[in-house]
């Protein structure tokens, strides 16, 4: 999360609007937030954590937080947050709550309002969860970015247990907690065991006894069904043959009668013989030769229609023969000379690949001199290269002498700067005492113009407060005695005769009191009291005044002394660190030689280092010129072998032309012979192929027209012969028809065109004499069959009955085997589930002793605390990188075996003592190291490229030299991008922070946040 901009106003101590720009504070990578003791450093803060979380580390919601946290001058509570997430997205909350107009300490807060930064506007987001948003808790935020005021040494004053859960939430540590995991995994076990517990107790009468003594029972049965089955079948076949014979009589009965009812027919079924007699006669006689008849005619007709058709062909054909025979005419003289041709297209290929040779060999000739070229200049290359890394390595040998070793450097730098330190210090611990003395002088000259002494205010005070006290007393009794006064005169007005006293109860009144008038008395008294109140008003005030001057004489005196104080100490400082001064070669009083010593040094160390680069730079140089070296002597090498390839290539093809001479087309480039290579290809190719169609072409259609010819002819001696023939079948017909009287030969077509369906009638015919001769043979057949077997009804019925019985008696032991077979196949079924049953109990149980083993490991979330610890380890180990630069080595962080933090102390061997032992400033400084290595975990957890944190105390505690060593930390988390900011009144700090804001507590405005 990265802050941008801030508006806050009714916030504690901020009265009025102020607007925080964080984009120029966090530009700086360092930055701070300056003010005086109360005057708002850390409501900013707070305003942060309010807006992005609705809570505060001063006040919860039991403590009126909406009341308190508002400014007592204002009437509304206004936050607005601008800032960046770990995904770089900008967004804005705003929190507001206003006071009530009737009831000043009813607070009403108003819906929290989220925005993201969407195509250059705000646009509003429903609900959000700000962990969402920010990628943090509350507690983690407030742990990791802005620690608040007091709680920088949490962490490490946590207990284990603590930090511990810490741990947990922060880093996720519960995805490490796996005895939830191993319950549910044992209870789904023991559940699945239970299951098997109850499927087994279902199955427990189950045995190999129980299976062999069914099995031994459905045997029984079975031989029990077959001797059953064996006298059913025999009783069967005995009801057959009586079943058989019965069908006999039956079926004599029937034929019998169907003969009977078949005689009247007899007659009918004769005439319709009679008239299919006279139909076949004609049809015997005549159909044929009037057949033949009319299909000569139809041949005739087709022969005709054929012979037309086939002389059309004839001349067709004979007119595309004489076409071809004209152009194979014009192609004979080039055709004569084709196998010329085709050795001139062969010629010719082989002259276009002599020209590509040529031409390839012209090019490596080329590359060959290039190369040679090239090859030279970078050996000469290298020769240079060479002669000026040796240069290079002379100058290293003449400057190594004039540089200061860098530890005597670093020395020497280090005792100068912390002189000038010591020296700045002086200079304004000097000021700083003149400007306290001139404060005291100020505030001496101001009590001078008092009437009381500066050591006897309070008694002053004291007395003054008696005498106005006795006053108020002695006015006090004479206003009581006003108002007796008073009262007396009211009660004595209003007595009346008869009526009781209301103080002594009397009926009569003789004397009545007689009270003087106070009203004068009375007014002038309530002059006085408010004069002496005045008084006492003007006198608290001056008191108060007088006080305040007093009190910041003594401050300022106090100032003093610890000035005086830090001056002495300073000073001895100052001549302890002179004495330390041991460098002959330079002056202590006179820096500026050393630094022309230092800068000239850092200037031979550059020029070292650039030496060194060079050196490097031309090795890289002579390294790659040595490898384009042997680039170009390889490529030399493969140039000259493709050379010799290409001449051996042309020699070959030169040898192999028979018709054309090379040494005539030496100028032909490849592209101008392939295309006249192509050009006679082509030609060839035309003339061949056409030259080949013709004559086959030629040959196909003499092969046509002869049998096309000899078709005609065959067709036209048929047709005489048809027309002969036709003469003589109608002469024969004639003749016939005269002999039978039938008339002519148009009445023999209509009657046999006469629609009468003989087969059909033929078959009626003799069905119906096949049906009379078959019932005539079946009634003798079943009369002779009737007379050898007499057929009982008594007999048949009775043998039906016994077989029915002994079905029944067989179906019964059927349905008993079946049920029999089905028990044994049950049993033999859950046998088997028993056997599969046992095996994965026995699994299971495996399992349950292996749960056992992983419950008494994750319990108690044993695990988690050891991955907890090994977080803190490398916590610690990131930490200490830090912590003890911050020491100079001395101490260092490590976890003991509790997981609480200890010190390791190298100047007492290395030993480990109590976090407790620290000083302040060595606590801020370890607290300082893991909360920055915290908060790198987390934020890296978020996702965070950017990282920001919040320091908002400590740097009081520490002295000079580990300020800054602090301060070096810090910058350099610059260069890690990191942001850090501190909050602090320690103004000497704000002259080494890049960019910071001061805060100015007004008395009538509220603070007041002023951009340095």
């Amino acid at each position: 999360m990265i802050p941008l901009r801030l508006a806050l106003e009714g916030l504690y101590s901020y009265q009025e609007r102020q607007v925080v720009d964080f984009s120029r504070l966090t530009d700086a990578g360092l930055f701070g937030i300056f003010g005086s003791v109360g005057s708002g450093k850390s409501s900013i803060l707070e305003a942060i954590t309010f807006a992005l979380y609705g809570e505060t580390e001063r006040l919860n919601q039991a403590d009126k937080r909406g009341y308190n946290m508002m400014n007592l001058r204002s009437n509304r509570l206004y936050i607005e947050f601008d800032f960046l997430n770990y995904e770089q997205r900008k967004y804005r909350v705003v929190r507001e709550s206003k006071r009530s107009k009737k009831n000043f300490q009813k607070i009403t807060p108003t819906p929290t309002v989220w925005y993201e930064w969407q195509q250059e506007s705000w646009v509003p987001l429903g609900e959000e969860r700000v962990e969402t948003i920010v990628g943090l808790s509350y507690d983690n935020f407030k742990r990791t970015i802005i620690i608040p005021q007091g709680q920088f040494k949490e962490f490490l004053e946590l207990g284990a247990a603590q930090r511990t859960g810490m741990m947990k939430e922060i880093f996720q540590l519960h995805r490490f907690d796996l005895s939830d995991k191993v319950s549910m995994l044992t209870a789904s076990n023991k559940s699945e065991l239970d299951l098997l517990d109850g499927e087994l107790k279902s199955l427990e009468g189950i045995d190999e006894a129980l299976l062999s003594q069914k099995n031994l029972e459905q045997q029984q049965l079975e031989e029990s069904v077959s001797l059953r089955q064996k006298a059913f079948e025999k009783e069967s076949e005995k009801w057959q043959q009586l079943k058989l014979l019965k069908n006999d009589f039956v079926q004599w009965q029937q034929q019998k009668a169907t003969l009977e009812s078949l005689a009247p027919k007899q007659a009918h079924y004769e005439e319709m013989q009679q008239r299919i007699d006279l139909y076949e006669r004609i049809q015997r006689d005549f159909e044929m030769p009037i057949r033949h008849l009319e299909k000569q005619e139809s041949q005739l007709a087709e022969t005709i229609s054929q012979l037309h058709a086939t002389t059309e062909k004839l001349i067709n054909e004979q007119g595309i023969l004489q076409n071809n025979e004209a152009q194979l005419a014009q192609l004979a003289p080039y055709y004569q000379q084709i196998k010329q041709k085709r050795q001139e297209e062969e010629d010719l290929d082989m002259l276009c690949k002599i020209a590509i040779a040529r031409r390839a060999l012209e090019e490596l000739h080329q590359r060959t001199v290039k190369g040679e070229e090239a090859l030279q200049v970078v050996v000469k290359h290298i020769a240079d290269l060479h002669n000026k890394i040796e240069a290079e390595q002379f100058i290293i040998a003449q400057l190594k002498p004039q540089k200061i070793e860098p530890q005597r450097l670093l020395a020497i730098t280090t005792w100068f700067q912390k002189n000038r330190q010591l020296e700045d210090d002086f200079k304004k611990q000097q000021a700083k005492g003149e400007q306290l003395q001139q404060e005291v002088a100020t505030i001496q000259q101001e009590l001078s113009t008092w009437t009381i002494h500066a050591n006897s205010v309070e008694k002053e005070w004291e007395h003054r407060l008696q005498g106005w006290q006795q006053q108020k007393e002695t006015m006090l009794q004479q206003k009581y005695q006003f108002d007796a006064q008073a009262q007396l005169s009211e009660f004595a007005r209003k007595l009346q005769e008869g009526v009781p006293c209301p103080l002594c109860g009397s009926e009569h009144h003789p004397s009545v009191l007689s009270v003087q008038d106070t009203t004068a008395d009375r007014t002038a008294w309530d002059v006085r009291w408010k004069a002496l109140e005045e008084a006492e008003k003007i006198g608290q005030k001056e008191y108060l005044e007088a006080q305040r001057w007093v009190e910041r004489m003594h401050i300022t005196e106090r100032q003093i002394q610890e000035q005086q104080q830090l001056f002495a100490d300073i000073q001895m400082d100052i001549n302890t660190h002179r004495a330390q001064f041991s460098w002959n070669e330079f002056d202590a009083a006179c820096p500026d030689e050393f630094y022309q010593a230092q800068k000239k040094s850092l200037e031979i160390e550059q020029q070292l280092d650039a030496t060194v680069a060079r050196i490097e730079q031309l090795r890289q140089e002579k390294d790659a010129a040595e490898k384009t070296r042997e680039k170009y002597q390889n490529a030399l090498e493969s140039f000259r072998l493709k050379e010799h390839a290409e001449r051996s290539l042309i020699q070959s093809l030169q040898s192999n032309m028979k018709v054309l001479q090379a040494e005539d087309y030496i100028t032909s480039s490849p592209e101008t012979l392939q295309a006249q290579r192509q050009t006679l290809k082509q030609e060839n190719d035309r003339v061949e192929s056409t030259h080949e169609s013709l004559t086959a072409n030629n040959h196909s259609l003499s092969n046509q027209i002869t049998a096309i010819q000899t078709k005609a002819d065959i067709l036209q001696t048929q047709r005489l012969q048809l027309e002969a023939s036709i003469r003589t079948s109608l002469l024969e017909l004639e003749e016939m028809i005269s002999k039978t009287k039938m008339g002519h030969l148009d009445q023999v077509k209509k009657f046999l065109r006469w629609e009468f369906d003989i087969e059909s009638t033929r078959k009626e015919i003799a069905q119906f004499h096949i049906q009379w001769e078959t019932l005539k043979t079946t009634i003798a057949a079943l009369q002779e069959k009737l007379e050898t077997a007499a057929f009982s009804e008594a007999q048949y019925q009775q043998q039906e009955l016994l077989i029915t019985d002994l079905e029944q008696q067989l179906n019964a032991f059927n349905e008993q085997n079946a049920v029999a077979k089905a028990e044994v196949s049950r049993l033999s079924a859950a046998w088997e589930q028993k056997q599969r049953l046992i095996a994965k109990r026995t699994t299971l149980s495996v399992r349950e002793r292996n749960l056992k083993t992983m419950h008494h490991l994750f319990k108690a979330a044993g695990f988690v605390q050891y991955v907890s610890s090994v977080y803190l380890r490398h916590l610690c180990t990131v930490a200490n990188r830090r912590f003890q630069r911050m020491t100079r080595n001395q101490l260092r962080l490590q976890m003991n075996d509790n997981n609480d933090f200890e010190i390791i102390d190298y100047l007492n061997e290395g030993r480990s003592r109590s976090l407790k032992t620290l000083s302040g400033g060595q606590m801020f400084q370890a607290s300082l190291s893991l909360a920055l290595a915290l908060a790198e975990s987390v934020q890296s957890m978020a996702l965070s490229d950017k990282t920001f944190f919040f320091i908002d105390e400590g740097f009081g505690t520490q002295d000079a030299e580990s300020v800054n060593i602090i301060f070096e930390t810090l910058l350099h988390l610059n260069k890690e991008n990191k942001i850090v900011g501190i909050i602090s009144h320690v103004e000497e700090l704000k002259e080494r922070i890049p960019q910071s804001l001061t805060i100015i507590n007004d008395s009538e405005k509220g603070s007041l946040i002023k951009m340095d």
